[in-house]
């Protein structure tokens, strides 16, 4: 089975341009929260958009699954791929990278029936932030959690 991690816009409830077919694809295929590891921050002009990095830290993400109509989950891909500006063939080009982390579960046991799920963690392809972070201006989200980061009006 395949799986993919949101921690920003593209969270249930986030506000983003992909098309109401697919936000409905994706919606019906939400496994609920999980989290990811790395360090989370607010880049673009004015921090708009969440960004994942490398790092030791636990970011706050929301699990789906690209099962499982695989021509469908392909498809899916390539417009999440256009959204975050990840081209395979260029990744230096690349304003986000695909690439499988391992998602963990918020509470042990919470993925006992879920295909591929081991010891509490799911690979899972999740996008990282491409560009250098300059870490004296980019404003750190200290608890990992967009959503929350957002929702006390911190964003600019």
């Amino acid at each position: 089975m395949t799986f993919i991690a949101f921690y920003g816009t593209l969270r249930s409830g986030e506000s983003n341009a992909l098309t109401p077919a697919t936000l409905d694809w994706l919606r019906q295929r939400s496994l609920g929260p999980c989290f990811l590891p790395g360090v989370l921050w607010a880049v673009g002009a004015a921090g708009q958009y969440p960004g994942l990095t490398e790092g030791a830290g636990r970011v706050v993400a929301e699990l789906f699954s690209l099962a499982p109509d695989r021509l469908a989950a392909r498809r899916v891909l390539q417009e999440l791929d256009r959204y975050e500006e990840y081209f395979p063939g260029d990744p230096g080009g690349s304003l986000y990278l695909r690439r499988r982390l391992f998602a963990r579960e918020p509470r042990p046991g919470s993925w006992l029936r879920l295909e591929g799920a081991r010891g509490g963690r799911v690979g899972a392809f999740a996008y990282l932030y491409n560009r250098p972070i300059d870490r004296l201006a980019t404003p750190r989200i200290a608890d990992g959690d967009w959503k929350s980061w957002t929702a006390a009006g911190v964003k600019s």
